[in-house]
């Protein structure tokens, strides 16, 4: 249903499968929990689920007092689903290979949400369980794509938190006994064979393997940041380096070079382990929530998001279609579903219409935020009655803002509003340099401040915000996006230069080309076809469908040869560049008739992968 960025604690990101078996949720068994930053969400008696609401925020609260104070503030909403026992979380636990991988919760962290799925059934595991997956939240939101030992490696120790003295202490980097025993009996994992481990690989998914891998992983952390040496700033350096793109095993010889690391790990942890102290002027006040019983149809829905999180989106929206079907009818379930239309489906009609319904219930801020989501897209990629959307979108988005106040990613879907519809920029432009100031590890952010000043023609300043994201801090997909749209503000700029200078020179009524950016709306005088940049080629052919879907934009234009694909991940990536007054908006539908085109492009890496599409000039009549 959206583009995700995973943290699960033990599954595989590739190969997954959930078992729909077990018996079905049962709406008077679960329980709501909402406290300031969490919607937790269990079938447990009322009390355990307030006490895994009150640890997520009292650890969410020591943390702020340790670490940079917007490290710990979530730009997403973040729902906890807690199951009383393994044999209940069993359906909605990810598999490898066809079997079940044995874990106590998971974390998955999307562009919109953040999801934590996790089972108590073992208090002591539950716990440690509890601040393992939080820690992953933190962790993403200072630094994104770690390597997997070293997110491991940091989440096995901010699990062994504890909260003393009525709240004024807390301790982290305890010692964990069960991984000082299988480090001490089992052989430990070839070190370069450690730093290679992904998300797909064997190691992180099954077998006792997989238990030596977090084992060690935690050790390294644990040695890097608290032994002697203190290695904590070479760490900072590897992860710095691996962030900017640099293979995991050349980071870690530049900056630790060839030594013996398997030999000093065993040395450590055969040794005594240090924690680490943190003393208070102030308790760490306990948060006692609002409880609510949820409907059957948001029980249904909150159960088909986990398995849409876990790559198991037709079950989802299978399971979704049966909760809206459930009485009362659940506004979180219509607008589920209505994402999963829109994104797995391409079907935009039918997602207008559910997330019309939805918007019809103000009782659930959460609810509404799915509904500004899916509202957000459409206003951005078709033609339809824009206003009706845009007021549905703004309603929604004010209950949201009610609940949660200074919610970053609801300040930009509103700055994505406005700078799509050109009304309000100067409120748009506020909003998205809020979320920046409150999410900062979030750069897509900083992609729609450029994106708000380019609309607004401030180009030297598009420029300032994209100019720091060519930079070797950030890895190559982020630089890319930044490279294709700095160009995209430099041309657009002297399109307007060009066409002030224009209008002054030529005569009255001449016939001028022009430029239409999807974003900006109005049309920009252009003389002359778009040159060729180095690496670029030219197709000529006629446009016959602009399609939309989850993995970006794709122009289907009929050549010679046949019908060639060009893809772009977004509009935006896109100069659309008209010699005609007759074009119109261009949005995810069928162009009848065909347009004549040339369309600039570019191989791609994969030789699989669809040309990319870096402009499309629609050439005048014959």
């Amino acid at each position: 249903m959206r583009d995700t960025i995973r943290r699960f604690s033990r599954p595989s990101l590739l190969l997954l499968a959930i078992v729909l078996a077990g018996r079905p949720a049962i709406a008077a068994e679960w329980v709501r929990v909402e406290t300031p930053n969490f919607v937790v969400l269990g079938e447990p008696s009322e009390k355990r689920v307030r006490e895994v609401a009150e640890h997520f925020e009292r650890f969410r609260q020591a943390l702020g007092r340790i670490l940079p104070g917007a490290a710990t503030r979530a730009a997403v909403p973040t729902v906890v689903v807690v199951f009383e026992t393994q044999r209940s979380f069993e359906p909605y636990r990810p598999r490898f290979n066809g079997k079940p991988i044995q874990l106590g919760g998971y974390f998955v962290s999307t562009n919109n949400q953040n999801i934590v799925a996790l089972a108590i059934e073992n208090r002591e595991r539950a716990m440690r369980t509890i601040f393992h997956e939080y820690a992953h939240l933190v962790v993403a939101n200072l630094v994104r794509d770690l390597p997997p030992w070293v997110s491991e490696g940091l989440a096995e120790y901010y699990s062994t938190f504890s909260v003393q003295n009525e709240g004024r202490v807390a301790v982290m980097g305890n010692s964990i006994p069960e991984h000082l025993v299988r480090l001490s009996t089992e052989t430990l994992i070839p070190h370069a064979e450690l730093l290679k481990v992904d998300h797909s690989s064997a190691l992180y998914n099954e077998g006792e393997r997989r238990s030596v891998f977090y084992a060690q992983s935690w050790a390294l952390v644990h040695m890097l940041t608290m032994g002697r040496p203190d290695r904590s700033k070479e760490l900072e350096r590897y992860i710095s380096l691996t962030a900017s793109g640099v293979p995991s095993t050349d980071a870690w010889t530049k900056v630790f070079g060839g030594i013996n690391i398997n030999a000093e790990i065993q040395r450590y942890v055969s040794g005594s382990m240090r924690a680490i102290q943190y003393t208070f002027e102030e308790e760490i006040p306990r948060v006692h929530g609002a409880v609510t019983t949820p409907s059957a149809g948001d029980v249904e829905a909150a159960l088909s998001d986990l398995l849409d999180h876990v790559r198991m989106s037709q079950e989802a929206g299978a399971r979704l279609e049966k909760a809206i079907a459930l009485q009362p009818v659940s506004a979180r379930a219509l607008a589920l579903l209505a994402l999963y239309r829109l994104h797995d489906e391409n079907r935009p009609d039918e997602a207008e219409r559910l997330l019309v319904a939805a918007a019809e219930d103000k009782s659930d801020w959460l609810a509404q935020y799915h509904v500004a989501t899916g509202l957000t897209h459409l206003i951005e990629r078709s033609d339809r009655d824009s206003k009706k959307l845009v007021d549905l979108a703004r309603q929604a988005l004010a209950i949201v803002a009610t609940a949660r106040p200074e919610l970053p990613n609801a300040l930009v879907m509103s700055a994505r509003i406005s700078t799509s519809t050109g009304d309000g920029l100067d409120e748009a432009l506020r909003d998205v340099r809020l979320a920046r100031k409150l999410a900062p590890g979030r750069e897509d952010y900083a992609f729609e401040e450029a994106h708000v000043l380019l609309r607004r023609r401030e180009f030297a300043e598009a420029r300032a915000v994209l100019g720091p994201l060519l930079s070797a801090r950030y890895n190559e997909s982020v630089r890319e996006h930044a490279r294709e749209l700095m160009t995209q503000v430099v041309r657009i700029e002297s399109a307007v230069k060009q066409a002030q200078e224009r209008r002054t020179s030529e005569p009255s009524g001449s016939p001028a080309p022009a430029v239409r950016d999807p974003n900006m709306r109005e049309i920009i005088l252009l003389p002359g076809f778009r040159k060729l940049l180095d690496g670029e080629q030219r197709t000529e052919g006629k446009l016959e469908r602009v399609e939309c879907s989850r993995r970006g934009i794709t122009l289907h234009v009929r050549t010679g040869d046949g019908t060639t694909r060009f893809s772009a991940p977004r509009f935006e990536a896109i100069d659309f560049i008209s010699y005609r007054d007759d074009i119109g908006q261009i949005t995810c539908q069928p162009r009848e008739p065909a347009d004549p085109v040339y369309v600039t492009w570019r191989r791609p890496v994969a030789p699989a992968v669809d040309r990319i599409a870096i402009a499309v000039e629609f050439l005048p009549k014959r």
